[in-house]
């Protein structure tokens, strides 16, 4: 079936786009972008509406966020950034080290660096030079304030834990720092 160019001028002239003439009629996209140039019709761009809603039915006015990388998403809907019930949180969280986020929610700094899932064993097999192939930021610290305990040096308890010197140097100051404030 071949389709009549007036059919095509028309829909044209009626203001829809490519794709909309392409989905109606059978024909191919550059017949229609040729006689949108010959019409002198600019290119259609047709701007999308944003929406009010998310996905889950959350209105955007109320529950709209965006991340420290400019990502837009629903503070009503379960996911990484979802809002948090505060009273279960706190307790979830009690007797944790609690801190804001940059997009506004709560974040537990103990769970985050695994302070409360702390395994001996582990600390210990790290100090001795067998350690597994992944240790929590709790673990490297106290494996690595273990070996400074017993003077070795910075360099090789970075070897000994699988990590930079630059880390075992950050926990000396972090101690440091503790110190001085209890002090």
């Amino acid at each position: 079936m071949r389709v009549e160019e007036h059919e095509i001028r028309a829909l044209l002239a009626a203001g829809e786009s490519n794709k909309s003439i392409m989905r109606k009629l059978p024909v191919g996209k550059g017949r229609v972008r040729r006689l949108r140039r010959e019409m002198g019709l600019p290119v259609h761009r047709a701007e999308p509406a944003a929406p009010t809603h998310c996905l889950h039915g959350h209105r955007l006015a109320d529950h709209a966020g965006c991340t420290a990388e400019g990502w837009a998403f629903c503070r009503g809907c379960a996911g990484p950034y979802a809002a948090v019930d505060g009273e279960a949180f706190a307790a979830r969280h009690a007797g944790h080290v609690v801190t804001w986020r940059s997009d506004g929610q709560r974040q537990c700094i103990t769970c985050l660096r695994g302070d409360h899932d702390l395994d001996d064993v582990v600390v210990l097999r790290a100090v001795g030079g067998d350690r597994p192939e992944r240790l929590t930021p709790a673990e490297r610290e106290r494996a690595a304030l273990e070996l400074r305990s017993r003077r070795v040096p910075a360099v090789r308890a970075a070897e000994l834990l699988g990590c930079t010197a630059r880390t075992v140097y950050r926990i000396y100051a972090r101690q440091r720092i503790d110190f001085q404030v209890a002090a």
